[in-house]
Formats: C-alpha cells, sequence, structure tokens
C-alpha cells in the first residue's frame, strides 16, 4: 500500500453487522420458543393417549390409573435456551419392564412373589400378587403375624425354588378365600381343612424382567412426527430484522 493513502470504511447497517445479527437471532429465538413450546404442550397430550392404549394393550393391569399415568413436563424458563420435552410414567416401577432387566435383593433377603390367581399354585411364572387387596406393606404385616403364630414354614420344590407355604385356619381363610378356591381347584379337592398348609409364595434372589414396553423409544416414534408437522404448519418469520 502506498504510503499516505488511507481508507475509510463506514459502518453498515443491516442484517449482516453484528448488532443487526444479534437482533434476527433474538427475535428468531423468541418466536421459536413460543411455537415450540406450544408444539410440545399440544402433541404431549396427543403422545399421552396413544400411550395410554398401548400400555393397556401390552399390559394386562386393571385398574385404569396404570395406563393414565403417563406425565409430561415442559422446560422453559431459560431465555437463552430452546424448550424442552420430559415425558415419564408416573408409576415407579414401570421402567423395570422397559428393558431386560434383573431385580435382586441383598444375600440375606428374598424377595416374596405371590402366585398368581390366574395359574396353578405351583406355577412361578408370570406371578402377580394375590389376593387383589393385599398391598405390599399389607402382605409384610400379615407375613410377620403368620410367622409370629407358626402359621407357615419354607419348603424346596423339586426344581430348586423355595416355597412358601401358610396353614389355612379359621381366622385367616377369609384373607386366603381366592387361593383356597384355586387350591381346590387345581389339586382336585372339595374341602381344605384348618391347620392343612397351601403354597402361597415363591421365594427369589432374582427375578428377570422381560422387555414389555420400550416407553422411550416408543415416545419418539409417536412424538417426532407430530411435532414437526406442528412446526411446519405453525413457523412464520414476521419482523425479524
Amino acid at each position: 500500500m502506498a504510503k499516505g493513502v488511507k481508507i475509510s470504511v463506514k459502518k453498515r447497517t443491516g442484517l449482516l453487522t453484528k448488532n443487526g445479527l444479534e437482533r434476527f437471532k433474538k427475535n428468531v429465538t423468541s418466536q421459536l420458543k413460543g411455537v415450540v413450546a406450544q408444539a410440545f404442550y399440544t402433541s404431549s397430550k396427543e403422545t399421552a393417549k396413544i400411550h395410554r392404549q398401548q400400555i393397556s394393550n401390552a399390559f394386562n393391569v386393571k385398574k385404569s390409573v396404570f395406563a393414565k399415568a403417563i406425565g409430561a413436563k415442559i422446560f422453559n424458563s431459560k431465555p437463552d435456551r430452546m424448550p424442552a420435552l420430559e415425558m415419564h410414567h408416573g408409576i415407579w416401577w414401570f421402567s423395570a419392564h422397559e428393558s431386560n432387566n434383573f431385580i435382586s435383593v441383598n444375600r440375606k433377603q428374598y424377595m416374596v412373589i405371590p402366585f398368581s390367581r390366574t395359574h396353578s399354585p405351583y406355577n412361578t411364572e408370570g406371578i402377580k400378587r394375590v389376593p387383589k387387596t393385599l398391598g405390599v406393606k399389607t402382605l409384610r404385616l400379615l407375613l410377620a403375624d403368620l410367622k409370629r403364630r407358626d402359621e407357615t414354614f419354607i419348603r424346596k420344590s423339586k426344581k430348586g425354588n423355595l416355597i412358601l407355604f401358610i396353614k389355612v385356619t379359621k381366622e385367616n381363610r377369609g384373607t386366603f378365600r381366592t387361593l383356597v378356591k384355586k387350591y381346590k381347584m387345581n389339586m382336585n379337592v372339595k374341602r381344605v381343612k384348618n391347620g392343612q398348609p397351601v403354597p402361597f409364595a415363591v421365594l427369589k434372589k432374582k427375578v428377570h424382567m422381560k422387555k414389555r414396553y420400550d416407553f422411550v423409544r416408543k415416545t419418539e416414534q409417536i412424538i417426532i412426527p407430530i411435532i414437526n408437522s406442528k412446526l411446519q404448519n405453525s413457523i412464520t418469520f414476521k419482523n425479524v430484522v
């Protein structure tokens, strides 16, 4: 460059300037945040509805609250970040059915798994809690009470499983009426006398939970097309510069 030559550059205004670009990004982000948040809100409702139908078909659970326990939360508090959507199932043990998992306990403990209402008392596959009215806490108190009265004992089956037996008495016959009825049907007997032992549960150190419902993958398959269609129909840039 020759000596004495000066070059004067005037500041330009518009999109390509630093201020214009920052203003453009800010306005676009503001519009996108609102559109995306609204798309998340409406699509989460549609996704939850589809989940309820599929979960009802995949699980044989009579309580309607099990299928309806689909939760959704939108995170949209930070102005410099786009919204985020979280979907989950409200039942804490539902995640055990999302993949092939094992549930295990400590060395000195066993899981007490009562036999199913719909299977033979000697069948240890597809086990559910019975009777229907017994919860985990109630079952724990009941077994402690039976043990204190010496009305339970454990025997090993031919397959090596530990089977918990209960002695049917006049006092607990009403509590175990469903189990007693099923026992009479399977053993082809007309009556269960007082003091007669009946197999009640199997004791396990480890239980394999089969994969029954991939919640994350199904959510992605359902919600992404819904969000895309809503965004394509909703995004219009106006006065962004």
